[in-house]
């Protein structure tokens, strides 16, 4: 790394002696480029990370790794050398930490062992203490951590699957059916600003986020944040009043974790709402867009809710989406919209999600519509491709809040309240709506 003139407070540091563990992973006599990484510590106590260089290291018969070049180091900088090998060295100096390491996933997870810090007061599900499905460390998760101390704060990238193992959901779908007697097939996710679909069951039961084991929580107003056992017209369904966003922080892993909850509960059905831009100038805020089918825009990215290993007892690794909004159910909502009168405000349409928080760019919502894409939101998609990997049956609409912004001339008067305030105009007419869905795919199942 550049001196920069700054002699003061320096050291140069040559590693050498690493345990035996590293030089086994190594034939006798090769090389291996290792990556410095280095983190300025700011006057805040932050770390910003700074330009980065290579030393390159040779294993010996002597079983010690040399460096072929030393390596300057200010006293205020977190320097991580990054390797094939998994184990961890420190050589201290002040507050200068070198670590060889070839796994960050303590770090990434939020688990840090033997008191190190991260640079989380919490780990990122909102649970103090725990695992990444914010639960207790398993056998299996403890070998998997490195032994040495690492001092922070700092945040590593986040690489490794993130998603929560099948035991954990069905201990989470277990706590919930010894605590309600409710026995649901139809989970609804209500979005945005139609919270209020949950405050029309009876005979609930209802558990907050906070109060669920493992659950993460919802941090958006308008998003109430707690499961709702109760009744629909007579039939029992659960309904989440609050979903999980990507831009909240959530891998789409936690985003959607919720749907393989509902599987295992017992739900065969899925009805995903939410609140989204119209991109189609046919459009108009207020009107019900039933989803035909989806561009998943944060797949092409290579952002996957099912990324990672695939467990067969949750469904296959590969499947079709084909038809992944249930053709006859969509026929069925439409000939519902005319029963009740919104056949004029019914629209049937493509919807893609987008990262959020931010709305998008007159660039980028012209790009969509030339697409094909007529409604964008920023959820739902990963939440169909869950609950398709897991066999059910989906319904999704969009309630269009808002109009994108199609010209540089327009005013954009896009605001979250403004967003919710549609929904709460709409909420008996989709009150009704639902409703009826509900009692049809109920019927249907008595078949």
């Amino acid at each position: 790394m550049e001196d920069r003139g700054e002699r003061s407070n320096t050291h140069t540091h040559t590693l050498k002696h690493l345990p035996k563990s590293v030089t086994r992973k190594h034939a006798r006599g090769t090389t291996t480029t290792t990556t410095l990484l280095c983190y300025h510590r700011g006057r805040s106590g932050g770390h910003s990370r700074s330009r980065c260089d290579s030393a390159r290291f040779s294993t010996a018969r002597s079983r010690t790794v040399n460096a072929s070049k030393s390596f300057v180091l200010r006293e205020d900088h977190l320097v991580i050398i990054v390797t094939g090998v998994g184990t961890n060295v420190q050589r201290t100096n002040t507050d200068t930490r070198c670590t060889t390491m070839s796994k960050f996933s303590y770090l990434q997870n939020g688990s840090v062992p033997n008191g190190a810090s991260n640079g989380h007061h919490q780990h990122q599900n909102g649970h103090a203490n725990g695992n990444r499905n914010g639960g207790e460390l398993t056998a299996a998760d403890e070998a998997y951590q490195p032994t040495a101390t690492v001092s922070g704060p700092f945040h590593m990238p986040r690489t490794e699957h993130v998603g929560y193992t099948y035991d954990t959901l069905q201990e989470i779908a277990n706590y919930l059916l010894a605590r309600t007697e409710l026995r649901p097939k139809v989970g609804i996710i209500c979005g945005s600003g139609l919270g209020t679909l949950a405050d029309q069951l009876t005979d609930v039961d209802i558990f907050d986020y906070e109060s669920i084991p493992h659950f993460p929580v919802s941090t958006v107003a308008g998003h109430v944040g707690r499961l709702v056992f109760g009744y629909l017209t007579g039939v029992p369904v659960m309904c989440m009043q609050g979903r999980f966003h990507h831009y909240e922080g959530y891998p789409l892993a936690k985003c959607s974790m919720p749907v393989r909850v509902m599987h295992l509960v017992g739900c065969t059905h899925l009805i995903a709402t939410n609140a989204a831009g119209g991109a189609n100038p046919k459009y108009r805020v207020g009107d019900i867009m039933l989803i035909k089918d989806h561009i998943n825009l944060m797949g092409f990215a290579g952002n996957n809710p099912l990324q990672g290993p695939n467990d067969e007892r949750f469904g296959p690794r590969f499947f079709g989406m084909a038809k992944t909004y249930e053709p006859k159910l969509i026929q069925k909502a439409k000939e519902i919209g005319r029963q009740i009168g919104i056949e004029n405000e019914l629209r049937e349409g493509v919807y893609t999600c987008l990262g959020g928080p931010n709305f998008e760019t007159v660039a980028e919502v012209k790009m969509l519509a030339m697409l094909g894409v007529d409604a964008i939101g920023m959820s739902t998609v990963h939440e169909i491709i869950t609950a398709r990997h897991c066999g059910m049956t989906c319904l999704a609409f969009s309630l269009i809040t808002n109009m994108c912004t199609m010209s540089y001339d327009e005013e954009e008067e896009h605001c979250h309240e403004s967003i919710v305030g549609v929904g709460k105009d709409r909420e008996k007419t989709l009150g009704e709506f639902v409703s009826r869905i509900v009692k049809h795919i109920h019927y249907e199942s008595k078949k």
